[in-house]
């Protein structure tokens, strides 16, 4: 049986019982939920309903005396009634508990015995009001008259009901705790069972557990002392035996291995050396292919200089472009603004020209009176019209000026624009060689790192070499014969020492000196 089987059967046994107590204690507490439910609901309640009606009775009965001796009649006629409502609710939660009829004919023997003393009472009490106080008390020979047997059946057939309910509260009462009982003897029976059955397996388990892992403990330290030739035996057929079976089989593999790995060792002496043989002429290809990066990296820090001073230049006729520009747009606001002005002058000869006439018009109204002002507004109208012809021509050449402006700007712009993409272009071009140069730099520190590392392959290879020694001494030391020799490891472990210090030295390998 397996430890997993076995672990699964101590958990379904535990499970089973845990179980077992949750449905006792579970159908416990329903059993007593019940019983306290119908004590509650049913017995309690009618407890409580009966003693309300006795004392309510009794207040009652204080009332009446209370009239009787004189006191405020209206108030305790207002109490009464109060009472007697009190009293009429409770016997109908009587009768709504009743659990058969039998029951049922007590309650309302009860309640009819009781309202007949309770109104005989209160039809007492009310015929008072028309007495002086000090007269009432005169009154109570005729009461006790007519309540006297009123009060003896009350008392009769209340008390029948106190007795009753009293009963079935004492029964409802034992019941729950019976339940209660039952239960607590169920969950100790279940545990007196499961727990000594519970405790028994999992000493069994436990005591197969700690002499297997007892056992492997052994083997184990005995193999690290160097003795492979333990023997391992388990008829134990769970995990812990399997457990066992390996490490014996490992043990066995082991050995083996071990005068396997003596032979691989010296291959690895070989290959160590033919792998320093090629470190060194890569260690030396490396050497020219740095010295090579640094020329490069060298010739494009030259590039950057140039391209530097490209840039400048480039920079300063960028800028006087840009002055150009602003020149040429200065001139052509400057232009704008004549024109404006020439049409100024175009519109005041015009008015001129204007009032000319309007003067000749008035000097021949005059007739020989405005003749000399006709000659006057005739030499007017002459100028008016030659300063119009003569801003007309001006007008024309701004125009034409204003148009070959414009034309010179829209030339500066393209050009301005060339320059800029010249300038974007050198500037790229700066970066890229600069790129370039910082790639050739990190190429030549990358160049100087593979040495490095080479450098500490050169390093690692020997230490290799050295490792392989210790390995073969190492495994001279375990005894995996049962006679306790381990002289074909020893023999088997000098021959590759001496093949590996017999190996001749090549240029850049430099083993390390035989451990003794």
């Amino acid at each position: 049986m397996s430890i997993k089987q076995k672990m699964i059967a101590l958990s379904l046994l535990v499970i089973a019982a845990v179980g077992g107590v949750a449905a006792i204690s579970i159908n416990g507490a329903l059993n007593i939920k019940k019983s306290f439910d119908h004590m509650s609901s049913r017995d309690m309640k009618g407890k409580i309903a009966t003693l309300e009606i006795n004392r309510d009775l009794n207040y009652v009965s204080r009332l009446t005396r209370n009239i009787m001796l004189g006191s405020n009649i209206e108030k305790d006629l207002e109490k009464f009634n109060k009472m007697v409502a009190n009293i009429r609710s409770n016997y109908e939660v009587l009768e709504s508990i009743a659990g058969d009829q039998a029951e049922r004919a007590v309650i309302q023997n009860a309640e009819k015995a009781s309202m007949a003393f309770i109104s005989d009472g209160l039809r007492f009490s009310e015929g008072l009001k028309s007495h002086d106080k000090s007269e009432r008390y005169k009154s109570y020979p005729s009461y006790s008259h007519s309540a006297t047997p009123l009060a003896v059946k009350s008392r009769k057939y209340f008390g029948e009901l106190i007795t009753l309910k009293d009963k079935q509260f004492t029964e409802s009462y034992k019941r729950m705790g019976a339940s209660i009982e039952r239960m607590l003897t169920l969950i100790i029976s279940m545990a007196i069972i499961t727990l000594p059955a519970t405790l028994l397996l999992v000493f069994f388990i436990t005591r197969g557990l700690i002499l297997s892992i007892r056992q492997a403990v052994h083997v184990a330290k005995t193999m690290a002392e160097g003795d492979l030739t333990v023997q391992v035996e388990s008829n134990r057929k769970d995990e812990t035996g399997q457990l066992l079976t390996s490490m014996g089989t490992m043990v066995e593999k082991l050995s083996d291995m071990i005068g396997c790995n003596v032979a691989a060792s010296h291959a690895q002496a070989e290959g160590t050396i033919e792998q320093a043989a090629s470190l060194e002429q890569t260690a030396a290809a490396l050497e020219e292919l740095n010295s090579m990066s640094k020329k490069n990296s060298d010739n494009a820090h030259q590039a950057i200089l140039h391209t530097g001073e490209a840039n400048k230049l480039v920079d300063k006729v960028n800028n006087s472009m840009k002055e150009l520009r602003q020149g040429i747009e200065r001139i052509d606001a400057a232009s704008g603004e004549m024109a404006k002005i020439i049409k100024i002058i175009d519109e005041i000869a015009f008015q001129t020209n204007l009032l000319a006439l309007n003067a000749a018009v008035e000097a021949a109204r005059a007739g020989d009176a405005g003749a000399g002002f006709a000659v006057v507004a005739d030499e007017v109208r002459n100028l008016a019209m030659r300063a119009a012809e003569a801003t007309q021509n001006t007008s024309a050449l701004i125009e034409d000026n204003i148009k070959n402006v414009s034309n010179g700007l829209e030339m500066v712009a393209v050009t301005d624009d060339a320059f800029v993409e010249v300038v974007d272009s050198v500037s790229k071009v700066h970066g890229l060689i600069d790129e370039i140069a910082a790639a050739s730099s990190e190429q030549s520190i990358g160049i100087n790192q593979i040495t490095q590392a080479m450098n500490e392959m050169d390093k690692v290879t020997q230490g290799n070499a050295a490792t392989a020694e210790k390995m073969a001494s190492s495994m001279a030391m375990f005894r995996v014969t049962k006679s306790g020799n381990s002289s074909d490891l020893n023999s088997a472990g000098n021959v590759f020492l001496s093949s590996v210090l017999e190996q001749p030295s090549r240029p850049g390998q430099e083993l390390l000196p035989e451990n003794t």
